[in-house]
């Protein structure tokens, strides 16, 4: 993209950034529709500048932003999965996300994941922080450098092997964590079966694989 079409981008954000004191004096929905075109223009604005970005992802939940209480699941070869407090993706006549119970996502194909720091309080300081990463919510990293970098990690001891190709990076920020993975595909379901019956279920199946 020509260096004037990045700066007219970078103007319209500055600007949008502007607006959101106005917003937020106005009413809670008027402040997501501006915080949504706000990020929309970091998104524009990093792939003109080719650099990797987070694209909201709806999988019909969102992480509470209360808390989460998050819980990731691993087996050596196995499934991995984890289980959050989800909330609805829109507000409703109350001005309020749904409580929808826990949700269970499932990862596949999973190459690699990280789980941890930052909170909440540390989002600023996220590599995609500035670049459509909006804080608690579900997104896939678009541009993402990560397969590319297992990829030459291979390469190291097994120049031979074919490169993979096709993974996603996906980002959940909760709370007092993020969980970034590196898979195939996720697979999302919501239910409202207590704690306990929820882990002996996944307990049992990872250790039947």
């Amino acid at each position: 993209m020509a260096a004037d079409d990045i700066r007219r981008l970078e103007e319209q954000l500055e600007a949008q950034r502007g607006a959101l004191p106005r917003a937020f004096n106005e009413s809670p929905q008027r402040a997501l529709d501006c915080y949504d075109k706000l990020h929309r223009l970091e998104r524009e604005l990093a792939k003109a500048r080719g650099e990797p970005y987070a694209q909201a992802l709806d999988i019909g939940c969102q992480p509470s932003p209360s808390g989460s209480g998050e819980i990731f699941l691993q087996a050596v070869d196995g499934p991995r999965v984890f289980l959050f407090f989800a909330n609805a993706t829109h507000l409703d006549a109350s001005g309020h996300f749904r409580d929808l119970g826990r949700a269970v996502v499932r990862l596949h194909g999973c190459s690699q994941t990280k789980f941890g720091y930052p909170n909440d309080e540390a989002f600023d300081g996220h590599p995609l922080a500035g670049r459509g990463f909006a804080g608690v919510g579900v997104f896939e990293v678009i541009g993402s450098p990560w397969e590319a970098e297992l990829n030459r990690q291979n390469r190291v001891n097994f120049p031979e092997t074919p490169p993979s190709h096709g993974l996603h990076h996906y980002l959940f920020a909760f709370k007092e964590n993020v969980l970034e993975c590196l898979c195939e595909r996720i697979e999302v379901s919501i239910t409202k079966e207590f704690l306990p019956t929820i882990l002996e279920e996944w307990t049992d199946e990872l250790m039947r694989d």
